[in-house]
């Protein structure tokens, strides 16, 4: 119960609309200013440009519909998962994401979006027939819109290593969904394992 307490003291509440908010006004600026930075790299540590560790994790695109877009899925499935998991775990699943990413660009340049994309994954694992509105008209289940994700990232990643000739790629598309893999995937197979 102490080690819990001590956990909370450092607990970001609402963490879900606090990132919904940052990620909306950095990339508003972006767009306003007309400013573009290439992908994050760890070598940008040691150039001039090192403070952009602070904020790569909020760009996300400088298309405004699809900025749009991505604010209302990632608010309403990082509320979801938030009240799931808690506050101290959603804490622990996002922030571990974000360093995750930044050891995967060691190998190879990858975009903070694979952190918001496991809290997706998350949610698809955890309800499957959840129903959300494709294009805000079509039913269709959680399942398959992860299934699909899953297949065009493993293809997106096999693509990379193909034409570069190396499989730093996959590596650093495998440290993207790590947090995933550790806190959602690992977890429930153990539960399945001694149900049987």
């Amino acid at each position: 119960m102490d080690r819990n307490l001590r956990w909370e003291k450092f607990t970001i509440s609402n963490l879900t609309n606090i990132l919904t908010f940052t990620i909306a006004l950095v990339n508003i600026l972006d767009i306003i200013l007309n400013i573009s930075y290439p992908a994050f790299q760890i070598q940008l540590l040691f150039t001039d440009l090192w403070w952009q560790i602070f904020l790569f994790p909020f760009r996300i695109t400088k298309d405004l519909l699809s900025l749009i877009f991505f604010l209302y899925v990632f608010w309403t499935f990082g509320n979801t998962l938030e009240q799931e998991m808690g506050s101290p775990k959603f804490n622990l699943y996002v922030f571990s994401g974000y360093l995750f990413i930044i050891i995967g660009t060691f190998f190879y340049p990858i975009d903070a979006y694979f952190v918001y994309l496991s809290i997706f994954f998350a949610l698809a694992y955890l309800y499957p027939d959840m129903e959300i509105l494709f294009f805000f008209l079509i039913p269709i289940k959680m399942k398959w819109i992860g299934i699909i994700t899953v297949l065009l990232i493993v293809f997106q990643a096999i693509s990379f290593s193909l034409s570069s000739g190396s499989i730093l790629p996959i590596l650093s598309i495998l440290f993207g969904n790590l947090n995933f893999i550790i806190f959602i995937l690992i977890p429930s197979l153990k539960i399945r394992h001694r149900l049987r």
